[in-house]
């Protein structure tokens, strides 16, 4: 998840290659990599904030309903 995170690398260094791009956006190590990078180096190409904002609530609401629903699962067993 770290190498197609976008943690070593921007992700606006991927636009050479645009099927690539598209495709780590499901990765939710992305949001987390470029949220810090345009909060500890704003001079460097990272992805637009409302993007990482909305990718950032998207999977922490996705992933809290999963794990609600598994521990509800497991709690009624």
């Amino acid at each position: 998840m770290i190498m197609f995170g976008c943690a070593y690398y921007p992700w606006a260094g991927l636009s050479v290659m645009p099927i690539v791009q598209n495709l780590v956006l499901i990765n939710p190590m992305v949001y987390a990599s470029e949220g810090f990078r345009a909060a500890l180096t704003s001079q460097s190409p990272h992805m637009p904030l409302w993007l990482i904002l909305g990718g950032l609530f998207f999977f922490s609401l996705l992933f809290t309903l999963l794990g609600l629903r598994q521990f509800e699962r497991r709690a009624v067993d």
